[in-house]
C-alpha cells in the first residue's frame, strides 16, 4: 500500500478530546491518556443539597424557597454578592471530602488539578440527579422541581449563578464551558420523571446562560452553554431549545452509544441547520459515547473506539468525551470505563488499563486539539483499511487501522508533497501483540518512508515538523 498526504487541509479533529468521571481522579492518569477535557458531575445533590439561604440565616427550613429573587441578587455586586449567596457555604461544599471517590476527594482538589494540568472543566449544571437527590422529601419546597414558576427560576439562576462566580471570580479557575441538565429527555435522570417538558428546559437554559454569563463577565470570560445535552440525536429537545433558546447555546450537545456514530452526527447537523433562528451554526459535542455498561476490555471494543474517533474527526464534531474514564466500582468483571479499578484488600484500589485505553492513548496523540487533517491518497490493498493524516506545529501524524484485514501489509509513505527529505520517524501500535508501544523507528529518505501494518490493529506514525527551505507550507491554513 502507497499513501500519498498532501498539504490540502479537508478538515479539523475535535478540539476537545476527553471522558467523563466516575468513581476516581488521578491527574497523572488523565495526562498519560493525553486528554485535554474532562467532564464533571457538578450538580445541586454535591454542591447544593440543601437550600444555601439556610447557611445564610441558619433556620433549617424550607421558608426561603424562591429567595433572593435574580433581580435582588444583581443588585448586591458591590458587596461581592455576600448579602445574597453564603460563599461560605460554598467553600465548604468544594472542600468536602468525598469517601466513597478513590484518589482525589474533593471538588477544590479536582479542578484545580484539571486546570494545572491544561485540562479543561465541562461542568454540569443540574438540578435532581437520578437518584432523585438533592431533596427526596415529598412536601419539599426549596430544591427546584417543575413547573418552572418564578420561584424555580430564581433558586436555578443563583445555583449557577454562584457555581460559576464562585469557580471563576472568587478563585481563578476559567472554566467557560457548562452542560444544562443531563438526558432531561430519558426518564430518570432527574427531569422529565418531574414533570419538565420541553418548554420549561428552553427556560432553564435562557437563565443558566444568563447567569453563568453575567458571573463570568466579573472575570472577563466567555460563555459556553452545551444544551440539550439529550440521550438520543433524534429528541424533539434539540429542534425546539434551538427554535426557544439558539442565542443562548454555544454548543449543541447529546450523547449516543451507537456503533457507527456518523448517523447522529449528520442528522444533529442538520438539525442544526434546520433551526438556526440566530443565523449562528454552533459546533457539535457527544459528551456521552462507547461502552454504556459493558467491558471495555477486548481488542474488539478498543478498534470500535478507536474506528469512533477516526470518524468523529471526519464529521469534524468539536468535542468528545467518552463515558467512563474510571470504573464506578471494584466489582471484579465490569471494566465500565477505560481504566479498570481493582480493589486492592487495603481500602484502596489499583487501576488497571484496559484494552481501549492504549487504543485510546494512540489515537489521541493524533487528534487531541483541533489537529487539521491532510488529503490522503491511497494506492494498492485498501480492504478493511482507513486512514488519516493530521498535523500541528510540532509536525505529522498518520493514522492506518486496519481491522480483520487478514494480513500484515508494508507501507510506503509519500510526503514530498509536505517538504519532507530526510529524518527519522517514530511508529507506534495497537494490537493484540503491542499495547500503544514504539515498534519501528524508519528513516524517511527521499521523502518517503516504510513501515508494517498489522492485519488487526492501528498503526501511528509520528513525524517531526520538517525544516522547509522551498515554498511549501506545512500544515498551514
Amino acid at each position: 500500500m502507497t499513501l500519498t498526504v498532501s498539504p490540502t487541509i479537508i478538515g479539523h479533529t475535535p478540539a476537545y478530546l476527553g471522558a467523563t468521571e466516575a468513581a476516581g481522579f488521578w491527574p497523572e492518569d488523565l495526562v498519560d491518556l493525553g486528554i485535554n477535557t474532562y467532564r464533571l458531575w457538578t450538580k445541586m445533590a454535591e454542591l447544593e443539597w440543601w437550600d444555601d439561604d439556610d447557611a445564610m440565616d441558619g433556620q433549617w427550613d424550607d421558608s426561603e424557597y424562591g429567595t433572593p429573587t435574580i433581580a435582588e441578587i444583581k443588585a448586591d455586586a458591590e458587596s461581592g454578592f455576600t448579602n445574597t449567596i453564603p460563599w461560605a457555604w460554598w467553600d465548604q461544599r468544594f472542600d468536602e471530602v468525598q469517601p466513597w471517590r478513590y484518589g482525589t476527594q474533593t471538588r477544590r482538589g479536582i479542578i484545580e488539578a484539571l486546570v494545572q494540568n491544561g485540562i479543561t472543566p465541562l461542568v454540569v449544571l443540574r438540578t435532581y440527579d437520578d437518584q432523585g437527590q438533592p431533596e427526596q422529601r415529598p412536601a419539599a419546597r426549596w430544591a427546584p422541581r417543575p413547573p418552572v414558576d418564578q420561584a424555580f427560576r430564581n433558586e436555578w439562576w443563583e445555583h449557577c449563578f454562584a457555581l460559576a462566580y464562585w469557580l471563576n471570580v472568587r478563585n481563578n479557575y476559567g472554566i467557560t464551558h457548562f452542560q444544562v441538565l443531563n438526558e432531561p429527555d430519558y426518564p430518570g435522570q432527574g427531569w422529565s420523571e418531574y414533570g419538565g417538558t420541553t418548554a420549561d428546559y428552553v427556560q432553564l437554559v435562557l437563565d443558566a446562560y444568563d447567569a453563568v454569563a453575567y458571573a463570568n463577565a466579573f472575570a472577563g470570560l466567555p460563555t459556553y452553554i452545551h444544551a440539550p445535552v439529550a440521550a438520543a440525536y433524534n429528541s424533539p429537545y434539540l429542534p425546539i431549545t434551538l427554535d426557544g433558546a439558539d442565542a443562548a447555546v454555544q454548543a449543541v450537545d447529546y450523547h449516543t452509544y451507537a456503533d457507527d456514530v456518523r448517523p447522529s452526527v449528520v442528522a444533529v447537523r442538520t438539525t442544526i441547520q434546520n433551526h438556526n433562528p440566530d443565523g449562528v451554526l454552533e459546533p457539535i459535542w457527544v459528551s456521552e459515547w462507547g461502552a454504556l455498561w459493558s467491558s471495555y476490555n477486548s481488542l474488539d471494543r478498543a478498534m470500535r473506539t478507536a474506528n469512533q474517533l477516526l470518524t468523529f474527526s471526519e464529521e469534524q464534531v468539536e468535542g468528545v468525551t467518552i463515558f467512563n474514564m474510571y470504573d464506578w466500582s471494584t466489582t471484579p468483571g465490569q471494566d465500565y470505563g477505560l481504566i479498570d479499578l481493582q480493589d486492592d484488600g487495603q481500602g484502596g484500589v489499583w487501576r488497571v488499563p484496559t484494552e481501549s485505553y492504549y487504543a485510546f492513548r494512540l489515537m489521541a496523540r493524533a487528534i487531541a486539539g483541533g489537529k487539521a487533517r491532510l488529503e490522503v491518497t491511497t494506492s494498492g490493498p485498501i480492504a478493511g483499511t482507513r486512514t488519516m493524516a493530521t498535523c500541528d506545529d510540532q509536525g505529522l501524524y498518520l493514522v492506518v487501522l486496519r481491522q480483520d484485514a487478514g494480513t500484515a501489509i508494508s507501507v510506503t509513505v509519500n510526503l514530498l508533497n509536505l517538504g519532507f527529505g530526510r529524518g527519522k520517524a517514530r511508529v507506534y501500535e495497537y494490537s493484540a501483540a503491542h499495547h500503544d508501544e514504539v515498534v519501528d523507528q524508519p528513516p524517511i529518505a527521499g521523502g518517503r518512508m516504510t513501515f508494517t501494518a498489522p492485519a488487526n490493529g492501528i498503526s501511528l506514525v509520528v513525524m517531526p515538523r520538517p525544516e522547509v527551505s522551498t515554498s511549501i507550507r506545512f500544515c498551514a491554513p
